[in-house]
């Protein structure tokens, strides 16, 4: 019995550190009647609590990392709205290193190094957002208002327009067409 319930609070402390599990029931979940938890007797110690599936283990750990990736995102979302965006852009790097995939992350980190005037960087964001989603109008736009804030404004409509084509509707590219219309007006007016 003592040795069952030393395995049960290695699993606890093993399964909180990857925050796997958000209560300690959610640990039993899996020791139900027929699981091989729930067959050990007092005589066949549980020497490892692993979970009965290979893959279940895995499921919670990559949940656990998309959790903390959607934290990391947030906070880094929480930096840029306050203007931080030294500690954006290291808050969305995490959210990359655990989701290197998520496009949000990736765009909103290159808009910080846009701010940071990082621009070699935030290129290779928008270049892997672009390779892993696609091209699309919200990241033509970010693209484009970075080039704006180059002071590339032909490359910026270049690549504004090619955004209005793929999406007609969206407020966001209207909105910065009209800030490089303003631009240039007032550069040919000095």
């Amino acid at each position: 019995m003592a040795q069952r319930a030393l395995a049960a609070f290695l699993a606890l402390v093993l399964l909180s550190a990857c925050e796997s599990a958000s209560k300690p029931s959610d640990l039993l979940a899996g020791a139900t009647e027929g699981s091989p938890a729930a067959q050990t007797s007092d005589d066949d110690p549980v020497t490892t609590g692993s979970p009965a599936s290979p893959t279940a283990g895995m499921r919670g750990a990559q949940e656990g990392a998309d959790a903390r990736a959607r934290q990391a995102l947030d906070l880094g979302r929480k930096q840029f709205a306050a203007g931080d965006f030294v500690r954006a852009e290291r808050e969305f790097g995490r959210a990359l290193a655990l989701d290197p995939r998520n496009v949000d992350a990736r765009l909103a980190r290159a808009a910080s190094r846009d701010r940071l005037r990082r621009f070699n960087l935030a290129d290779q964001d928008y270049e892997t957002a672009v390779k892993i989603a696609g091209v699309s109008a919200e990241i033509l736009n970010n693209q484009g208002y970075s080039y704006m804030l180059r002071g590339e404004n032909g490359r910026a409509r270049e690549v504004l327009v090619k955004a209005r084509t793929l999406d007609p509707q969206n407020p966001y590219v209207s909105s910065n067409l009209d800030l490089l219309d303003k631009a240039e007006r007032q550069a040919k007016t000095q």
